[in-house]
């Protein structure tokens, strides 16, 4: 199943993995990985998480404080927002969704 992001959830991952990396070496990589987890478990279980709109759901990312925002196709997932759990909760939904 193909995975695509909003401009803006590249820009977030990006910039969250740049910080941890700052912080520790290899740290980025390790949120990159759980970001992957969450990719490959929305994937398989893609209406298992907590809805946030009526077209949107949260996965929460385990081992940092971080969500996923996507929307479900039936040929791709749909990536909104890579989201700090401690940000305004509903900053991403004016975010063209396709």
């Amino acid at each position: 199943m193909k995975t695509e992001f909003h401009p803006q959830a590249i820009l977030e991952l990006d910039r969250t993995v740049d910080y941890y990396e700052e912080i520790k070496s290899g740290l980025g990589i390790k949120f990159m990985d759980e970001i992957q987890l969450g990719i490959d478990t929305i994937t398989n279980y893609p209406y298992s998480w907590q809805k946030m709109s009526e077209s949107t759901r949260r996965y929460i990312i385990r081992k940092f404080p971080f969500g996923i925002i996507y929307m479900f196709y039936s040929d791709r997932i749909y990536i909104i927002a890579i989201m700090h759990l401690s940000r305004k909760p509903e900053y991403w939904s004016s975010r063209n969704q396709q």
